[in-house]
């Protein structure tokens, strides 16, 4: 498997065979995607990519999505909107919408789970589908840099003094924090 295609099991030790995987392009001009998330696959979200905190980040939200489902903890019917939810931190749908950055977005993230190996290269062939146009696969923009830690920092008000290292386990918190905000 890929460095960003995860199997579930294997990373929570559970009975979840579904495979974790996050992808990025960079398309050729800003767009709003906002009107085009309904088209994507179920259990796959997209995002801008300014928000992911890197690998441990995004795999960290589908474990926490997967182990939430079987409790019956989920934050929203949609799955997809589940996972845009947690990545984001977010309790409202409305709020996840908006920082996602989808509504003017030229580096793109998504996410999300597929049932196997053929599966999972459909979903993204959708993915790919939907966003249309001229786009150019690129997922070192999942990974963290200076840009996203000030953004990060600032959009989730984290102090300066918190150490950089730790911000995707921060996040993970704070979103596995929302099941209790519901």
């Amino acid at each position: 498997m890929g460095s960003n295609i995860w199997q579930i099991s294997r990373i929570q030790g559970s009975i979840d065979r579904r495979i974790g995987f996050a992808v990025a392009w960079k398309l050729s001009a800003k767009r709003n995607l906002s009107s085009v998330t309904n088209k994507l696959p179920e259990n796959v979200t997209i995002f801008s990519t300014k928000i992911s905190a890197g690998q441990a980040h995004l795999k960290g939200v589908l474990v926490q999505a997967s182990e939430s489902s079987k409790r019956g903890l989920t934050l929203a019917r949609n799955s997809s909107i589940d996972l845009l939810m947690r990545l984001t931190c977010q309790s409202q749908i409305k709020d996840a919408m908006r920082i996602s950055g989808i509504s003017s977005i030229q580096k793109i993230g998504a996410f999300g789970f597929a049932l196997d190996d053929e599966d999972l290269g459909l979903r993204i062939q959708r993915v790919e589908a939907v966003l249309g146009r001229a786009l150019e696969r690129e997922d070192s923009l999942l990974e963290m840099n200076l840009a996203k830690r000030k953004f990060l920092r600032k959009l989730h008000s984290i102090p300066q003094s918190f150490p950089d290292s730790q911000i995707a386990d921060f996040l993970l918190e704070k979103s596995s924090l929302l099941c209790f905000s519901k």
